[in-house]
């Protein structure tokens, strides 16, 4: 059979990208021990930002704000946010109603552009996992930026906690 990489993300679970399972089928896989290459995926350091690599992708995070700065499909050679540097921007509407009515005010703000906690949770052979933890107000929210090298595509599970009014 093939080797493909493993990678613990806690005491309890062990993460590999399933592959080649048929459309309402099955595959079995069984964990070894031995070691085998990793899918391809990098993380690296670059000062102001984390660069995280893969076959099909590049993507680039701002240290400071925590915001997606740069995502590259190389497959389609594509800079998909153009000249956007805050991509996963999160934007709060000013509201003057209640639960149940909305009442737009007019007002606006991205909640990007304020500091952040910005810190690599995983790094393996598999993903890379960066959490980007954020504050406003009495609010707070994280996002965990999650990349896997053999697949296209980036996760962004976001966890809010809300404890602000009228907004």
């Amino acid at each position: 059979g093939q080797s493909f990489p493993a990678q613990a993300r806690d005491g309890n679970t062990l993460v590999f990208v399933a592959r080649d399972v048929p459309a309402f089928g099955h595959a079995v896989y069984f964990p070894e021990t031995n070691s085998c290459p990793s899918d391809g995926i990098a993380l690296r350091d670059g000062g102001n930002r984390y660069d995280i690599t893969t076959p099909s992708l590049t993507l680039q995070i701002n240290k400071t704000t925590g915001a997606i700065a740069r995502l590259y499909s190389k497959t389609a050679k594509w800079n998909v946010f153009g000249a956007a540097r805050d991509a996963d921007a999160l934007e709060l509407l000013g509201d003057s109603g209640s639960a149940w009515n909305i009442r737009y005010t007019g007002t606006d703000q991205i909640l990007t552009n304020a500091g952040a906690t910005v810190s690599v949770v995983d790094d393996g052979p598999v993903f890379v996992r960066v959490r980007v933890a954020r504050t406003v107000g009495k609010s707070s929210y994280t996002q965990d930026v999650t990349v896997y090298g053999a697949l296209p595509r980036v996760d962004v599970p976001t966890t809010v906690d809300w404890q602000e009014e009228h907004e």
